[in-house]
């Protein structure tokens, strides 16, 4: 079994690395990609998905009923996405891969609570939170000491859902936290 730090690093994360001829971390490389795109795009808050998407050669975004939480699709000249804003800013990362034009389809189940590591899922997690939440106006909006209150207005400032909000504040506060998600599931029956 592999510790955390012996994690290995995925193919595609190593194939993103070499084609930006970056030698350092790759999260570095994802957050400097994003930041660039916000810089490119002119960006305020909320982040126009708009012109993020159209600008990394998104052709639409589809407002679709999924099993899963986005997918991306290459039609051969454009790239396609269906989900929403954190979900598409998590797909919009992905096409930063050299290897997402050779995918059919890629299908998300669970943007936003990748295990930490040099994974292409866990990077778009943090290119997504980058985009969305920019980090310097989200900390410059972020309290000290951030509450319940504090997260439901940033969500609202910055347009993402609350758990989201939430799990970017609690990243880029200050004080030890925790962030407890509750989600409603059907019980499994035995047989």
């Amino acid at each position: 079994m592999m510790t955390r730090r012996e994690r290995r690093v995925d193919d595609s994360v190593l194939v993103l690395c070499r084609n930006y001829e970056f030698g350092g971390d790759p999260n570095e490389l994802v957050l400097r990609l994003c930041r660039e795109l916000l810089r490119e795009a002119g960006m305020d808050v909320p982040t126009d998905l708009d012109v993020i998407t159209s600008l990394r050669n998104v052709i639409r975004v589809e407002e679709v009923a999924l099993d899963h939480d986005a997918d991306l699709r290459w039609d051969g000249s454009h790239y396609v996405i269906g989900r929403r804003r954190l979900s598409t800013c998590h797909e919009v990362v992905h096409t930063f891969f050299p290897n997402a034009r050779s995918r059919d389809e890629v299908l998300e189940r669970e943007i936003g609570r990748s295990p930490p590591g040099l994974t292409e899922e866990h990077l778009c997690d943090q290119g997504a939170a980058e985009l969305l939440m920019p980090a310097e106006p989200f900390r410059l909006a972020l309290p000290s000491v951030p509450n319940m209150d504090n997260v439901l207005e940033l969500a609202e400032i910055f347009g993402a859902s609350i758990e989201a909000a939430a799990r970017r504040a609690l990243r880029l506060s200050g004080p030890k936290g925790a962030v407890v998600v509750l989600e409603s599931k059907l019980k499994p029956k035995r047989t």
